[in-house]
């Protein structure tokens, strides 16, 4: 089931923009290319954590931070936009150290408007927070962040892990 909402901009008193943080980085992990382990289409980005960690680490951090680009040529789309948001696995599986399957439950993501058609596809940052997680079950938050920090999309997602 998709439920697509679709709206002009209008005129408004309040305006707030999300912020881009500064991190302080961990130790930065490359993303791991385990074939057979890690979904195919991964292969389609280069990523690297500088908060939190890839999963089956071992490494429990609530908050995860990844320098993401595509491997594709030209300027983003909105469809690079909503592959680069759908890139984090669900983050309590870096506490693992062992492969478990995991899936989605539900995924609501928000693109806030801006045209990324001038945004290459290199500098992009996703950052996450694991909200909860309970018999299985996990919440995340996520903001993709365009190069230079520009707010692109906000994400909440439910999921399940089998582990």
């Amino acid at each position: 089931l998709m439920v697509g909402v679709f709206g002009l901009p209008r005129a408004s008193a309040v305006t707030l923009r999300p912020r881009q943080p500064l991190v302080t980085p961990d130790v930065a992990f490359e993303r791991p290319r385990t074939p057979g382990v890690v979904p195919n289409f991964t292969r389609h980005f280069n990523a690297r954590w500088i908060v939190g960690s890839p999963p089956w680490t071992g490494i429990e951090h609530v908050d995860s931070v990844v320098e993401l680009a595509m491997r594709d040529q030209g300027n983003a789309t909105e469809s690079h936009v909503i592959a680069m948001a759908d890139f984090l696995p669900p983050i309590a599986l870096s506490y693992l150290k062992t492969p478990v399957a995991a899936a989605s439950l539900t995924w609501m993501l928000e693109l806030l408007g801006e045209d990324v058609s001038s945004l290459p596809l290199e500098g992009w940052r996703l950052d996450a927070t694991m909200v909860a997680a309970h018999s299985g079950y996990i919440n995340q938050s996520s903001t993709l962040w365009g190069p230079g920090g520009v707010p692109v999309a906000l994400g909440r997602q439910t999921m399940v892990m089998f582990g």
